[in-house]
């Protein structure tokens, strides 16, 4: 195994410099120290990663079946956690190939007085969002953007965790029109670049989910033990963001299991919901799962061990930055929709926490959109 919990704590293989992507052989674990031994050097190799992705869409239902799909609609609910509450909604996901996405979230606040809704889209290379709230007082209306990055707040959901995402559902309800005019038209246009690449990301990580689609060739990394006990084959690629994301197939069906990357920390104040599997047990969990060679990924800075206080966010010229952190998603609960396995559960944790939880029941290939479908409606 490449992961142990050693009193209450996970702890990582060792790795040396140059190791091998391959176990040759495993000396007995002692309660100290988890042992790993590996030879040879790391691997980065596309040519291999193209395969298991070829082996990922037989898997799912075939190469012929997934190419075909040109538009897909999911609709389920979220659960979005954040440290002073848990809100619960319906959301409805359109995806056009190969660069249209469009998320609408009905969230209701706790109580059911308010609901928010936020539609999120990307229409080729232009990103967009609204916000509505159904009873907010005063100027706690419509909010074009969504998204106050030099607020604090980050919306969008490129950042992968719920707290950032319902950052900007809050941001936008609360009126972020009146942050914009204090903010420079050259801050304006570098959140605007933020956004778009922000959403493309989100798209292609979708895609992935759904189709084993990468937005780039991905290579294959080496053998890994998820958090949640599952051997997969390790792939990478990079989003239009810059972010390093890796890929786990399950090594014998190649289902994708799971995805990480980095993206903001969530806010301290609070607990979100504790995961299941592996890292449940074991307190804090962040991090990769260990591969069986350290390739290219670059260094995250590792989360705050549970119970400690964030690393605080820093300001620079830009404004407000959030402290990393590696997320997880996950993929799983696969059923037959027309001749295809599509995951109906979808989760994202951050040090063993779940932060957004999605439960997909509608699946649509191929459906009809309306024209204006992706494209920003005049405010």
């Amino acid at each position: 195994m490449f992961l142990r919990f050693i009193s209450g704590t996970l702890l990582l293989g060792v790795l040396a410099a140059g190791v091998a992507p391959r176990v040759a052989a495993q000396a007995p674990a002692t309660p100290a120290t988890p042992a790993l031994t590996v030879s040879g050097t790391p691997a980065n190799d596309p040519v291999k990663g193209a395969a298991l992705l070829a082996e990922a869409r037989k898997a799912l239902g075939g190469e012929d079946k997934l190419a075909a799909i040109k538009r897909l609609e999911v609709k389920g609910s979220i659960t979005q956690v954040t440290p002073q509450q848990t809100l619960d909604g319906d959301l409805v996901m359109q995806i056009e190939t190969p660069d249209k996405l469009r998320i609408d979230e009905e969230i209701s606040l706790p109580g059911g007085a308010i609901t928010i809704n936020r539609t999120q889209a990307l229409n080729s290379t232009e990103a967009w969002e609204v916000t509505e709230g159904g009873n907010l007082p005063g100027n706690f209306g419509r909010g074009g953007g969504g998204r106050g990055g030099d607020g604090g707040f980050r919306g969008g959901g490129g950042g992968g965790n719920a707290g950032g995402r319902l950052g900007g559902v809050l941001a936008g309800a609360l009126g972020t029109d009146a942050n914009a005019q204090q903010v420079s038209p050259e801050r304006q246009a570098q959140l605007k670049e933020q956004q778009r690449k922000s959403r493309q990301t989100d798209l292609a990580r979708y895609l992935v989910a759904f189709l084993a689609a990468p937005p780039e060739p991905a290579a294959w990394l080496g053998t890994a033990v998820t958090p949640k006990d599952e051997k997969a084959d390790v792939l990478e690629f990079t989003t239009a963001d810059g972010t390093a994301t890796r890929l786990f197939l399950e090594i014998n069906t190649h289902l994708p299991l799971m995805m990480t990357f980095s993206g903001p920390a969530p806010r301290q104040g609070g607990q979100g919901r504790q995961g299941r599997g592996a890292g449940a047990q074991g307190g804090n969990r962040g991090g990769d799962p260990a591969i069986a060679n350290p390739a290219a990924q670059g260094p995250v800075p590792p989360p705050p061990a549970s119970g400690d206080s964030a690393p605080q966010g820093r300001r620079g010229g830009g404004g407000f930055q959030a402290p990393q952190a590696t997320v997880e998603m996950y993929l799983g609960d696969y059923k037959v929709e027309n001749g295809i396995k599509m995951p109906h559960h979808i989760t994202r944790e951050v040090n063993g926490e779940i932060q957004e939880e999605i439960t997909l029941k509608n699946f649509k290939f191929n459906p009809n959109f309306k024209s204006t479908n992706f494209t920003q409606p005049k405010q």
